[in-house]
């Protein structure tokens, strides 16, 4: 990275609130380009992705499609006894919308001429159920509770697969 870099890098730092400041990305040389975030609406019938310049908190590009679980059910309600119902289906319903995501996070990369390895955060808004889904919970126990109205959650970096966004999670 030195070497690339011809021994400058620029270092990205986060600190939630409470919390110490942590490092979130390293780049060769000067980075003075957009940071970038997703905000991603994580809805039963359609999955929205916007990509936001961090610092003036602008959208540079927005992206939806049908969630591609409806195969499952058209409502959370059948979609919960779809999981309660089928073994495994709950890791199938996971695995698409996971994969969903993805594709929409390369799209609007894409469209903004963007690196998806330099997003350094995302924040997701949805329902318990669909929150359960995505992260790979079993949402059956929330079958028998009574459900608060909705979600939203922040994810940190996920450094597992930064060149692929389709198989960060």
């Amino acid at each position: 990275m030195l070497h690339k870099g011809n021994w400058n890098v620029t270092i990205a730092l986060h600190k939630a609130h409470g919390t110490a400041e942590r490092m979130v990305a390293i780049c060769p040389r000067l980075y003075d380009s957009a940071l970038c975030g997703l905000a991603i609406n994580l809805g039963s019938i359609t999955i929205t992705v916007h990509l936001t310049d961090l610092e003036p908190r602008a959208v540079i590009a927005s992206a939806g499609i049908m969630n591609p679980q409806i195969r499952f059910g058209e409502d959370l309600m059948s979609r919960l006894s779809c999981a309660m119902m089928n073994s495994g289906s709950d890791r199938e319903m996971t695995s698409k919308v996971r994969e969903a995501i993805g594709t929409l996070t390369v799209d609007v990369a894409k469209e903004a001429h963007i690196n998806p390895s330099l997003i350094l955060e995302t924040i997701f808004g949805c329902n318990p159920i669909m929150r359960h889904l995505l992260l790979g919970i079993d949402p059956v126990e929330l079958g028998l509770t009574s459900l608060p109205p909705s979600s939203h959650f922040y994810m940190p970096p996920c450094p597992k697969n930064r060149e692929n966004p389709k198989t960060s999670f």
